[in-house]
């Protein structure tokens, strides 16, 4: 299904929405023949409220108030409900819900039984259930009942219907009856299966207290409900054919209730069509249904494309029509909406509020200096421009955007730096202080720096566990062993919760890694094809500095603006030219064809990232493209993943090269016959041997024979010339290795992962030695302030080391956090000298009177901006008074940073560039 997104829709359409949804459209039958439960959607909390007036609310799991936009429930495979026991009492039922789904899955609509269980096993509790777009009958309806267990397990299944709600325009009337031994189902009222069962309805109900669930299958394998569920009511009895007509919403509910999601769609991330602060995100279509959208009302604040200009102070409002056609009726319908006037103080303050730099206590390469917050602009000054430069560098190659700016380099000791941030609306302005702490350069690594490897992988999506992240480590580049006893390391809690696809790499400067992998979960469901079309459009990212401490997970957005149906196998390559990284990954756009292609965006912190750009786009599909550099030449591996041979010359499912001199620069085919034979493969990941494990080849080319076999070697000494053979030494790949990343890693890197998950011994005497270094210096030369940090990072070392089952994780953590203390320590400010009391009185001095001194105290932090009138330009405030030297951009590859970036050098620097940030299987 198209993920709407969760949006509040205003008070008074919520309250219209309402009111049109008043269900049933025709009389209703007596008090005691109406439904024991009614859930219209509203809700307290986590309570999903029955308006029957039978108190039999049900209990919400995973929902937040957002997911009841515009008045229906949107479920994205988050959330359901538990229904309440003593809903039905005798041996017949009715179950009527009215929902929209574009999403084929295992998933059900709802259920009638409790008891979870897996499907082999044979466990799960009995039950009545309702699919209403199942993946395995081609999007129909799937409807069934089960009693018994182990060998007595019988499930009955209705026979198959011709339709279902995903090839539904918009929202339909699903009603389950059950009487005598019979179910029935019905669409909008229309009988569309029969099943005559003979399980007496007493076996299926649970004595849990649990009637059942909205939106959650028994099967712990299946997801959760992707649909939006707009009402469902249970009756206590079997409704007639005539009273499920009659129940069933008229084809006007149905237009209204698509109007409640199309605004909802089209609000994106303004809070309510009443509050209207930002561009409004017209959608071309919803449900499979074709939108016309007309001219504004009021181009001045809102444009016929979403865009909305803000007035300044003063409110106004606009409206676009919009026609639709539903089940072969026309209709047309208006967005009206009030845009909000902005409050140029208020704005300020909160875009004051919102800017920040990530990790500005620990910066270890350039940082994003955005030039706007929302309609605020924003100018930057530095104290030390020549650590943290502030304007943008000229481009050094023809057709290359400007290298922004933001570009640290690194001093020789931890160094504190603070920018000034003057943010600007309507002539007024507020300033912000950030201060960083720019890390100590690292040594640059040298090949001769490496000796061993690592491997970051998922193990497939044949175990529940598969779709997580793996860690593999070698000394030889050919042989892996197994990390963390085959387990999961790293596992997400986000998005679909599952891994797939991890690249590594190391940073520019050398002592950062960062992991990025695709938002992907294909157990228990195995959708592919939602998985392309609705799938993520997120990242998933994780950090270290050392392999063995990973920061949390975090999930950003990269591929919305294209409308990408998926965003699967996510690498990134360091562009020396503009000290950003290229990030690509592949995606198909639903709303242009099936084709796969390469898209990037440039970031510098994996946090922001600019908007993205087709990157690859041949006659058939390309996924899957990873990227090496050798001498300033890039060579680029793509998966031609189309039914045929591609334009290149490309056989379906094999690997082809390009190579380029800059990574946005224009890209020349090399022809390899070795990799055209090596078909139906997928996953390529390149990287260099180490010195002492060249007798092979200098260069190994990893592809995945998905087939089966999984991981093998394909060895080069000559990238430019394509030719790969497999290697004449013995190989092991991982246990079950998926899709994923080698690395070069140092000798002290590899005892580091192979302390903490190989199982080698725990080495504390470094940190015991960084310990007595830190104990040896004498508090009296320092501030409090700083002394206090030092105190608590030798309270915690000492605990390490006394911790005989401390990790290798925590020793590391604590000798970083200790040398991190050291580095910030603050000397303290010399005393002066008291002058010594003469020995005798001195008669009638005379004491000529001096100036006051007038030392200016430095200016505490404010909690809240100081607003100043629109600023002067200033001059940047120097710590030193040295002339900056111009910024140098690190330089890429395993030995990063070896050289400088001469023609950057020589570029100097010019003013701000607008820095516009927006986040496989």
């Amino acid at each position: 299904m198209r993920k709407l997104i969760r949006r509040a829709v205003s008070g008074a359409l919520a309250v219209c929405m309402a009111a049109a949804m008043t269900l049933p459209a025709a009389a209703a039958p007596a008090r005691d023949d109406g439904p024991v439960a009614h859930y219209d959607m509203s809700h307290t909390g986590a309570v999903l409220t029955d308006v029957s007036g039978n108190g039999h609310d049900a209990a919400l799991t995973g929902t937040t108030d957002g997911s009841f936009s515009g008045g229906s429930w949107h479920m994205q495979a988050d959330s359901y409900a538990t229904l309440p026991g003593g809903l039905l009492t005798g041996e017949s039922f009715t179950v009527q819900a009215v929902a929209a789904t574009t999403t084929n899955a295992a998933h059900w609509l709802f259920t009638i039984g409790d008891g979870f269980g897996s499907w082999n096993e044979k466990n799960v509790g009995n039950y009545i259930f309702v699919n209403p777009s199942a993946s395995e009958k081609g999007g129909n309806f799937l409807a069934a009942i089960k009693a018994g267990t182990g060998s007595a397990w019988k499930e009955q299944r209705m026979p198959a219907a011709s339709t279902g709600l995903s090839k539904v325009q918009g929202y339909a009337a699903v009603t389950l009856v059950g009487e005598n031994g019979q179910l029935r189902l019905y669409m909008d009222g229309e009988l569309i299966s029969t099943l005559q069962h003979g399980v007496p309805l007493s076996e299926i109900l649970p004595d849990t207290g649990i009637t059942g669930y909205i939106g959650r299958s028994l099967y712990t394998a299946d997801p959760l409900l992707t649909a939006n569920l707009a009402d469902l009511k249970i009756w206590d009895r079997a409704l007639s054919e005539e009273e499920v007509r009659q129940q069933a919403p008229t084809a006007q509910q149905l237009a209204d209730l698509f109007m409640a999601d199309l605004t909802a769609a089209a609000l994106g991330d303004n809070r309510s069509a009443d509050a209207v602060t930002g561009d409004l995100s017209l959608p071309a279509s919803l449900y499979g249904v074709s939108l016309a959208w007309g001219a504004s009302s009021n181009p001045e604040v809102l444009g016929d494309d979403g865009t909305v200009t803000r007035p300044m102070e003063t409110d106004a409002s606009a409206s676009l029509p919009v026609q639709f056609t539903l089940n072969g009726v026309q209709y047309s319908r208006t967005l009206a909406v009030t845009v909000k006037g902005v409050d140029v103080q208020a704005e300020l303050e909160a875009a004051a509020e919102q800017l920040a730099i990530p990790g500005a206590d620990d910066v270890r390469g350039n940082i994003t200096l955005p030039e706007t917050v929302g309609i605020v602009s924003v100018e930057w000054q530095t104290d030390r421009p020549d650590i943290v430069n502030v304007d943008p560098i000229p481009a050094a190659v023809e057709g290359y955007d400007d290298a922004p700016a933001g570009v640290v380099t690194r001093p020789e000791a931890d160094t504190a730096v603070t920018l000034t941030a003057t943010l600007s609306l309507a002539g007024q302005s507020v300033q912000k202080e950030i201060r960083l702490r720019v890390k100590a350069a690292p040594e640059a690594l040298s090949d001769e720096d490496f000796t061993d490897y690592f491997f970051a992988y998922f193990a497939g999506e044949g175990y529940a566990d598969g779709e997580q992240l793996y860690f593999a480590a070698s000394q030889d580049g050919m042989n892996w062993t197994d990390l963390n006893d085959n387990k999961p390391v790293l596992t997400s809690t986000l998005g679909e919760q599952g891994v797939r696809d991890p690249f590594i790499l190391r940073s520019a400067e050398g002592d950062r890694f960062y992991m990025i992998a695709t938002d992907l979960k294909i157990y228990g469901n195995g959708d592919w094809s939602g998985a392309q079309s609705n799938g993520s459009q997120a990242l998933m990212i994780w950090e270290s500095d050392d392999l063995v401490n990973w920061s949390d997970q975090r999930m950003v957005t990269v591929s919305a603006e294209i409308g990408a149906g998926c965003t699967w196998a996510p690498e990134a390559t360091y562009d020396p030219l503009t000290g950003e990284y290229i990030v690509y990954w592949a995606s198909r756009t639903p709303q242009i064809d099936r084709v796969h292609r390469i898209y990037y965006a440039k970031t510098r912190d994996f946090y922001t990232f600019t908007e993205p750009k087709l990157w690859i786009e041949y006659d058939q599909s390309s996924i899957d493209t990873t990227i090496i550099e050798e001498d300033g030449v890039y060579y680029r591996y793509t998966k031609n993943e189309g039914s045929s041979t591609n334009e290149l010359g490309a056989k379906t499912k094999t690997v082809f090269i390009e190579t380029a001199d800059s990574l946005l620069g224009e890209w020349t085919h090399i022809p390899s016959d070795s990799l055209n034979a090596n078909q139906w493969v997928e996953g390529p990941a390149i990287f260099r041997l180490n010195q002492d494990d060249r007798s092979a080849g200098e260069y190994c080319l990893l592809v995945d024979n998905y087939g089966g076999g999984g991981y093998y070697p394909l060895v080069t000494d000559d990238l430019s010339g394509g030719v790969f053979a497999r290697p004449s030494v013995s190989y092991k790949m991982p246990s079950r290795a998926r899709h994923g990343t080698p690395m070069r890693i140092t000798a002290e890197e590899y005892s580091l992962v192979m302390q903490q998950w190989g199982g080698q011994t725990v080495d504390t005497s470094a940190l015991a030695a960084e310990l007595e270094a830190a104990d040896a210096l004498v508090q009296a030369d320092y501030t409090a302030d700083s002394w206090q940090q030092l105190e608590a990072a030798r309270t915690a070392a000492r605990a390490v080391l006394n911790d005989a089952d401390a990790t290798a994780a925590q020793v590391s953590a604590a000798r970083e956090a200790l040398s991190a203390a050291v580095g910030a320590l603050v000397k303290a400010p010399a005393a002066t000298p008291t002058p010594a009391p003469t020995a005798q009185p001195t008669a009638e001095p005379t004491v000529q009177p001096t100036a006051a001194p007038t030392a200016q105290p430095t200016p505490e932090p404010t909690a809240r901006p100081t607003a100043t009138p629109a600023p002067e330009p200033s001059p940047d405030v120097t710590a030193q008074p040295t002339a900056a030297p111009e910024p140098v951009l690190p330089a890429t590859g395993d030995s990063a940073p070896l050289a400088l970036c001469a023609a950057l050098t020589a570029a100097g620097a010019a003013g701000a560039l607008a820095v516009r940030r927006r986040s496989r299987r």
